[in-house]
């Protein structure tokens, strides 16, 4: 699947680009991964571009999303961190996917993002010492 979708770089790209996703990955077990990646990518260029978005979707496996602005500022430097206060968007999506980005001689700008298999989070917490029953530990394999 390589699907290519050109839109306005308006506050209804977000919306328009997750109609695309949603119809092209239907049953894809990292569907609503790359909803919310592609929603997040898109609104990042409206933000930083003028004229069109461009929107690439590669798949099945790994999935590849990739936005390109025209002569938009591309994203600073991803950063995993989360705040608590301040949520980054491209934080977000660099915890679901790997990312990454490149500006054009012309000073277009591509972001992409590239969702693998999925990895299984772990529901509980093997901890290396005993213990000590601390009612704050959110996840513990204690009986």
């Amino acid at each position: 699947m390589d699907r290519v979708i050109t839109v306005g770089a308006t506050g209804a790209a977000p919306q328009a680009v997750r109609a695309v996703v949603r119809r092209v990955l239907t049953g894809h077990r990292r569907h609503d991964e790359a909803l919310l990646v592609a929603s997040e990518l898109a609104a990042s260029a409206v933000r930083a571009a003028g004229g069109e978005i461009t929107v690439r979707i590669v798949g099945p496996e790994p999935i590849r999303i990739e936005v390109t602005d025209q002569r938009g500022g591309c994203p600073r430097p991803f950063n995993t961190r989360i705040e608590r206060d301040a949520v980054d968007p491209l934080g977000l999506v660099s915890l679901l996917a790997s990312v990454g980005s490149h500006r054009y001689a012309n000073g277009d700008c591509v972001t992409w993002a590239v969702l693998g298999p999925a990895v299984p989070v772990p529901t509980r917490l093997s901890l290396s010492r005993p213990c000590l029953k601390d009612t704050s530990c959110c996840v513990c394999s204690c009986p």
